[in-house]
């Protein structure tokens, strides 16, 4: 799953931290499901932030997403994304059971 970022299907910036992580986990379940998988599929979990003050943030919107799914996770700290307005990208790798 390529780098999803906090913007939603009708292509709005999601408002804050938590709600950019929480619309970026949404495109990469959705990105999944599309594909007739879900978050126990999931592999390989990589995240990309820019300011650590998001990390219990992170942490809890992610636990919250995938439930009792444990993929592997790396976890980052940037300067910057591709957009000054993104918070947050989250990439991922998927492998059907």
């Amino acid at each position: 799953v390529s780098g999803q970022v906090g913007v939603g299907p009708d292509g709005k910036l999601a408002d804050g931290a938590e709600a950019q992580i929480e619309q970026a986990w949404r495109n990469v379940l959705s990105v999944l499901e599309a594909a007739g998988m879900g978050p126990r599929d999931l592999v390989k979990v990589t995240t990309f932030l820019i300011d650590r003050a998001h990390l219990p943030i992170a942490r809890a919107v992610r636990d919250r997403m995938l439930g009792d799914a444990e993929p592997a996770s790396t976890l980052l700290f940037v300067s910057g994304l591709a957009s000054p307005d993104w918070l947050v990208e989250i990439e991922a790798i998927a492998a059907r059971s």
